[in-house]
């Protein structure tokens, strides 16, 4: 089965490289990444470039805590996953996608 993990992110570049690393690695799982429209993408996206099966959502919002734009980029995230061919699942207020 094909799993694909949606990460929102704004920092730590590094520790996201990390985690998607490890849930890719071996597998044909999939990533989709929102990085912040207020934070530089340029080292997720270094730290990530040869990892195989990792989507950056392009049309980045600037997302704020509570805020309506971090809903809207979990929509970008999921209209992806969508397109990639992964069915979405919601449990216990998480997105997965199996």
């Amino acid at each position: 089965m094909k799993i694909g993990f949606l990460f929102l992110c704004h920092n730590n570049p590094g520790q996201t490289a990390d985690t998607v690393k490890r849930l890719l690695k071996g597998t044909d799982n999939e990533a989709v990444i929102h990085v912040d429209l207020k934070a530089d993408t340029n080292e997720f996206k270094t730290l990530l470039t040869e990892c195989k099966g990792v989507h950056f959502i392009e049309d980045r919002v600037r997302a704020y805590w509570a805020g309506f734009n971090a809903t809207k980029a979990i929509i970008k995230m999921l209209e992806k996953a969508l397109e990639l061919d992964l069915q979405a699942e919601v449990l216990d207020e998480q997105v997965r996608l199996l």
